[in-house]
């Protein structure tokens, strides 16, 4: 291996050090942040949700926001979401005026579920485990390959 290649090896590994610390860094902050949000909550006496938005797509102006997720397999009859981050989602994109989308990836295929303003809610799990879910019929989805993704981000970008 020549010299040259082997600096730019170590700058890239460099960067990419420098990139996974900035990235723990900040996950310890935002574990800092929950812990101080917390303690406001209790001051003020007021339940809460905090929730992540994973993207907002922008081009010329604000284009559309997803929610990223995976699952191991496809779904049956219904989409379960977390209700509490669909609540703060719906009521974002009501406020932001933006089409938004919940892309999930399932193996070979993604599904695509434009947010909507559904009202199914259920309690599943047991003791600790049980949280509250929207069901959203797996019929209001549509089932996309990568191409076919692409073609789907080109029409929200136009």
């Amino acid at each position: 291996m020549r010299r040259s290649d082997l600096i730019k090896n170590s700058e890239n590994t460099h960067l990419t050090l420098r990139f996974l610390r900035n990235y723990i860094d900040e996950l310890d902050l935002a574990l800092r942040v929950s812990e101080l949000l917390k303690q406001a909550q209790k001051k003020a006496g007021k339940k809460i949700t905090v929730t992540d938005l994973d993207q907002l797509v922008h081009c010329d102006t604000l284009r559309f926001g997803y929610e990223l997720k995976a699952r191991s397999e496809d779904f049956r009859r219904y989409i379960l979401l977390n209700a509490a981050q669909y609540i703060v989602l719906r009521d974002a994109v009501a406020r932001l005026k933006i089409p938004f989308y919940y892309l999930i990836r399932v193996p070979g295929k993604w599904r695509v579920l434009e947010l909507s303003f559904w009202d199914s809610f259920e309690k599943l799990g047991t003791s600790h485990g049980k949280d509250t879910y929207v069901k959203v019929p797996v019929d209001e989805s549509i089932v996309l390959s990568d191409d076919e993704l692409v073609n789907f981000f080109q029409e929200l970008i136009l």
